[in-house]
């Protein structure tokens, strides 16, 4: 088996589709693709076969194709016996093949069908005329059997038409599980008939009333079924549990706290049809040693299959069903599948260096599932207020970093784990790696453009970019010193020398490390356990990025720029005004020192309660700054003084530049970033 592995993640390797006009831009990328001569007419078709009809019926009416049941040319769709070259994960394995005579979607179950019909559906988008699809024969399957999101609701609240439209979309990239963490220390989210004062409002202590009905959570539930998603609720216990105990009056961790639970999970269980039920186990003391085995029995008495987080209750064999694992620390257990969300919290991610890393990381170490590896999970949490859901879409990235998964969890492979890899457009990223990213890319945009043209989806071209950073200068604690680099600078553009040299790492150009994107760790937010261009990093120490970027025209262009990235989930306090950060960071182009924008919040105490507004970048109008027809030259001082400061617990030694159109929306076109050799 582990042999056909390496052979089949070979062959997704040496797919090239960069000449095929619809099959090139298929998200995910299918595992194996073979095109053929001639075209299918799509002018009318006629459905047929026995399995969903009325999905296939919907799907063309969708995209305005005409039914004709005298039509030659058929849609089929069947279930088969066997599915030649497909090993494992079956069940949603299919295969597509267009011919001039119709078009043919084979499975082994009616959740293959399925898959092979959002294929269908992507590449009828993007066909360049509507009456016709090129011929080609596609075999597809997940490498991983899970590939999901998940929302923090405890702490927040999406409406359910915001919940209902984001499966709809993301279900088209074949993401198949939706977690709601539903309770918090904030609010309990979740109604109960039984016990209906745990939704008052006067026990929230945020976002106070909004909850959702167990109706509304049956509806989300059922929508998710027919797109072939699993809706995961979760109820977090014991831990996280301030609001039951306030509404209730005792402790989950009581004979009565651990009866009203039972009756929530029966009165859940009864209401809603999902195959799991997540118990949360996390980030608590744990007074009664029968209370998590009681809870999981109770699931299993249910028939559900009971999911808790890891670390958390220490389970023995046969314990948990599944093992949901939340940060380094968490460990797998032979025996029972784990979901891997160790380094995929998207609350703590950046715009563009954490998506490379996400989509070039294997699953939990490995190529594909197996018996202890399920899939991977992305997580948002919202431990700060968050005050509209288009803030968490947009400051998190999600549809951009969900997507990133979505295609590296069904294709599988990876170039090694977050804490054993590179970003893939670092200069230490294997030429592959590099050029997977860079497609991927390429087809994410067309979908951004195609699909998401009205949702957050902040993501804009990176991999052309290119920039040169400096030796590390100890500072010694003085975050205003100068050193060569900028020294060297000014004395360029006062003479207006701003043409690349042919090389860097000399006396006039010192430069010694190079790395492409448009954002870049110096120091990763978790430290060593994850890539940062700069290893070993110490405090107090100052470095300088340069690039060198050639416009054909004199213009203006945006600039999407930080040099903080503010986590979501942290209670930092916004920079001082006129700075851009706690640090001292600076940036001039073209010798011209570009100011910070006015930070709207102003607050000189911590408070997880205060949304940040316009912190990052994502969050405010690009800078609108002035590009000179020729070479332009862009520095960045990144001084770092301690890692944690009172400030700001996270002080993350990085940088974010990307030079856009006006409005942000793309990368600005027929940019040319230099790149001269290190010395």
């Amino acid at each position: 088996m582990i042999n056909k592995l390496k052979l089949l993640l070979s062959g997704v390797i040496l797919v090239n589709t960069s000449t095929w006009a619809s099959v090139d831009k298929l998200l995910p990328k299918p595992q194996h693709i073979e095109v053929l001569n001639g075209k299918c007419n799509t002018s009318r078709l006629k459905p047929e076969g026995l399995y969903l009809q009325d999905e296939l019926k919907d799907l063309l009416l969708r995209q305005g194709y005409t039914i004709d049941n005298n039509s030659p040319i058929v849609i089929r769709t069947t279930i088969v016996p066997s599915l030649p070259k497909v090993y494992f994960n079956k069940l949603e394995a299919y295969r597509l093949r267009i011919a001039p005579d119709g078009i043919y979607i084979d499975a082994l179950e009616r959740t293959g069908l399925y898959r092979g019909l959002q294929t269908l559906e992507q590449l009828m988008i993007s066909a360049e005329k509507k009456t016709e699809l090129e011929a080609c024969n596609i075999t597809d399957w997940p490498s991983f059997r899970m590939r999901g999101l998940m929302h923090d609701l405890g702490r927040s609240f999406i409406p359910m038409s915001e919940l209902k439209k984001q499966v709809k979309l993301l279900a088209q990239y074949k993401i198949n599980a939706f977690h709601l963490h539903l309770t918090e220390h904030q609010a309990w989210r979740l109604e109960s008939k039984r016990y209906p004062q745990l939704t008052e409002a006067k026990y929230m202590t945020r976002m106070p009333g909004k909850y959702y009905s167990l109706k509304e959570l049956k509806e989300l539930a059922d929508l998710c079924k027919s797109l072939r998603i699993t809706l995961i609720p979760e109820i977090d216990m014991p831990g996280h549990s301030s609001a039951f105990s306030r509404a209730m009056g005792f402790d989950m961790q009581t004979p009565k706290g651990k009866q009203v639970l039972k009756d929530i999970l029966t009165e859940l269980a009864q209401s809603v049809d999902v195959p799991y039920i997540h118990l949360g186990t996390d980030e608590t003391s744990f007074t009664d040693p029968l209370f998590v085995p009681e809870m999981v029995e109770h699931v299993r008495s249910l028939g559900k299959k009971a999911i808790a987080w890891n670390p958390g209750w220490q389970f023995q064999s046969k314990g948990i069903d599944l093992l949901h694992l939340w940060s380094s620390r968490g460990k797998g257990m032979y025996g029972t599948p784990s979901i891997d969300s160790r380094f995929h919290y998207i609350n703590h991610y950046d715009l563009f260096a954490d998506i490379q890393m996400l989509y070039s990381s294997q699953v939990l170490g490995v190529p594909a599932s197996n018996t202890n590896v399920m899939g991977a999970i992305l997580a948002v949490w919202n431990d700060r207020y968050v005050d509209s859901p288009r803030s968490i879409m947009l400051e998190n990235n999600v549809y951009p970093n969900t997507l990133a998964l979505a295609e590296r969890a069904w294709l599988g492979g990876g170039s090694g784990y977050f804490d054993s890899q590179t970003a893939a457009l670092s200069p230490m990223a294997s030429t592959q790696t590099r050029e997977q990213f860079v497609d991927f890319e390429r087809r994410l945009l067309w979908h951004k453009e195609h699909v998401f043209a009205n949702e957050p989806f902040p993501y804009v071209a990176q991999s052309q970019a290119q920039w040169y950073v400096s030796p590390v200068y100890p500072n010694g604690g003085n975050l205003t010193s100068v050193y060569a680099p900028e020294v060297q600078y000014f004395s360029q553009v006062k003479k207006h020398q701003y043409t690349p040299p042919l090389e860097v790492g000399n006396q006039d150009y010192p430069y010694e490390r190079y790395s492409g994107g448009s954002g870049i760790y110096l120091r990763h937010v978790w430290g060593n356990l994850c890539y940062g261009l700069i290893p070993n990093t110490s405090e107090n120490s100052t470095v300088y990025a340069t690039a060198w970027v050639h416009s054909d025209v004199v213009t203006t262009a945006g600039l999407l720029f930080e040099t903080q990235n503010y986590s979501r989930s942290e209670s930092d306090l916004p920079p001082k005004q006129g700075t851009w950060d706690y640090k001292g960071s600076c940036l001039w182009i073209n010798g011209e020192l570009i100011p910070p924008p006015h930070w709207q919040n102003t607050n000189s105490k911590q408070d997880l309660e205060r949304p940040l507004t316009n912190e990052n970048a994502v969050a405010r109008p690009p800078l609108q700054i002035n590009l000179r027809k020729g070479w332009n030259r862009i520095l960045i001082k990144l001084p770092i003084g301690k890692f944690t400061i009172p400030e700001v617990r996270l002080n993350k030694w990085m940088f974010t530049a990307a030079i856009t159109t006006t409005d942000g929306s793309k990368a600005l076109p027929h940019l040319q970033y230099a790149k001269p050799p290190i010395k």
